[in-house]
């Protein structure tokens, strides 16, 4: 049986920091925070580790840039919608985050295309975490009901995308 260990609500949030939404688990972010605290990372995987605004790292607005310079999460959604309803409801993760760079990239500013530890943009996670929200609200079906890595709307998203637009789904 695993230890159980109790941590403060701050350092859970800055744990999180380090974790691929919806992929990795607190072992997972851990293992990633030691790595880079015994020195196992490359130079170019530390230079993207979370840093709070005094640079030494740590606190509880590491790596997170000031209100309003990130696109907000609840922009994601429709664009999400949108593109599996176009997809005919269902698609691969890969080829949704595709498209939602390609509508968004309009929006995105350098805070947004900056990598985070997972070497991937912070566009990206939030897109993930944009699905997840989705997911809460009954918009998307849920990963065990669709498959892993593919992303489906529900009855009530097809609704919501065909309310907005004034079509239905063929």
């Amino acid at each position: 049986m695993a230890p159980v260990i109790r941590i403060s609500a701050g350092n859970w949030d800055r744990l999180k920091e380090w974790a691929i939404p919806l992929e990795d688990s607190a072992d997972d972010a851990l293992g990633k925070v030691l790595d880079a605290a015994e020195g196992r990372g490359s130079q170019e995987n530390l230079a993207s580790l979370p840093v709070s605004a005094d640079g030494n790292g740590g606190g509880s607005s590491s790596n997170r840039p000031p209100k309003g310079e990130k696109v907000p999460l609840k922009a994601y959604e429709m664009p999400i919608l949108h593109i599996l309803y176009e997809k005919g409801g269902r698609s691969k993760s890969k080829e949704v985050l595709d498209e939602v760079e390609q509508k968004m990239e309009h929006q995105f500013g350098e805070v947004d295309y900056r990598l985070l530890s997972d070497r991937s943009p912070r566009w990206s996670k939030t897109a993930h975490f944009a699905r997840y929200s989705l997911v809460k609200d009954g918009y998307l079906k849920q990963p065990k009901e669709s498959g892993r890595g593919i992303w489906e709307l529900t009855e009530k998203g097809i609704a919501k995308v065909e309310t907005q637009r004034g079509t239905t789904l063929d």
